[in-house]
């Protein structure tokens, strides 16, 4: 008798959509069953630019820190073999709308409110919660880079 063990690793992801001045929007959490992590955030790049659109912005500046995703979406092509053809595929469909995306690749120090609803992702049972205040301890995060960026501009 032959027994065999499957591990399903489970991946949380996490976004945020604020205005120029860095003030919450909107923002969601949620957690995926398989895949990679490029997997997972090609989907927290795709539920975030879908937010953005259902919510009528017209100009949006999408910051990831993985630099993986960036360079995926810059080289790839509907005719390309990739295994996330599929959400490659929809974040284009995405982008090719009538609005303003540019996607930008920050470091992960840069993008600390969305890695903090990440991992408010991993106690999500399935799926996508969204938040339409942020959660109490993403708002000390949103507080402090408000705070940085007016310092930054003094």
């Amino acid at each position: 008798m032959a027994l065999g063990l499957v591990i399903l690793l489970t991946w949380a992801l996490g976004g945020v959509l604020r205005d120029h001045e860095g003030r919450w929007i909107d923002g969601f959490s949620g957690c995926v069953a398989g895949g990679d992590s490029l997997r997972a955030e090609l989907l927290a790049m795709k539920e975030g630019i879908n937010l953005a659109w259902t919510k009528g912005i017209t100009s949006l500046i999408c910051e990831t820190d993985s630099l993986e995703v960036v360079q995926n979406l810059d080289h790839f092509m509907e005719t390309t073999l990739h295994p996330h053809k599929d959400i490659l595929s929809l974040i284009k469909e995405l982008l090719r709308r009538d609005w303003q995306v540019s996607i930008v690749h920050v470091f992960r120090e840069a993008n600390m409110v969305a890695d903090k609803l990440s991992r408010l992702g991993d106690s999500v049972s399935s799926h996508v919660s969204f938040w339409r205040s942020p959660p109490p301890s993403v708002k000390v995060l949103i507080d402090q880079d408000i705070l940085t960026a007016n310092l930054s501009l003094c």
